[in-house]
């Protein structure tokens, strides 16, 4: 993602557990385990026409010194493999609650490709620590956790001291 794509936005996305949600038709879920832990960063999107922006929610409590992010992915085609490769991003002090987009999706022409996001992290608390995230056909899924508040990484993410 380029520089002047950068984008960040504040107190617009809020963690629901699962067990704590209704379906949008009106009904309810079945019954799930009670979530006890809490995402300190994860991952969410909004819409825009025909795609999503991606974006990296900051829910430390603290001022995260930097984020650098960049993606890279495939498609395979026949026998042929097509690679695509981002440009790194990087933000300064973000804030508490502070979302900071890190890529953009399109339905038509990503939907085919199985890409996976790289972040580069230093804050007091989190230290220097690199994140990848789970890899998705057509880019990461909504509501992805990346960091619980116990220390443990989210489903498929893997985190590195670096």
């Amino acid at each position: 993602m380029k520089d002047e794509n950068k984008k960040i936005l504040k107190n617009e996305f809020t963690w629901l557990p699962k067990d704590k949600r209704v379906s949008r038709f009106g009904g309810t879920f079945p019954p799930r385990q009670p979530e006890l832990r809490k995402p300190l960063l994860w991952v969410d999107s909004k819409g825009i026409d025909f795609g999503h922006e991606l974006y990296l929610i900051n829910n430390t409590g603290e001022v995260i010194d930097s984020i650098a992010t960049s993606s890279g992915g495939f498609a395979t085609i026949g026998d042929d493999v097509i690679t695509v490769a981002s440009d790194e991003c990087e933000y300064n002090n973000v804030q508490p609650n502070e979302a900071v987009k890190i890529d953009e999706f399109d339905v038509f022409s990503d939907g085919d490709y199985v890409i996976e996001v790289y972040v580069r992290l230093r804050s007091e608390k989190l230290g220097f620590i690199e994140i990848k995230t789970p890899s998705e056909k057509g880019g990461l899924k909504k509501e992805t956790v990346l960091l619980w508040d116990t220390g443990e990484a989210g489903k498929f993410v893997s985190i590195k001291k670096a």
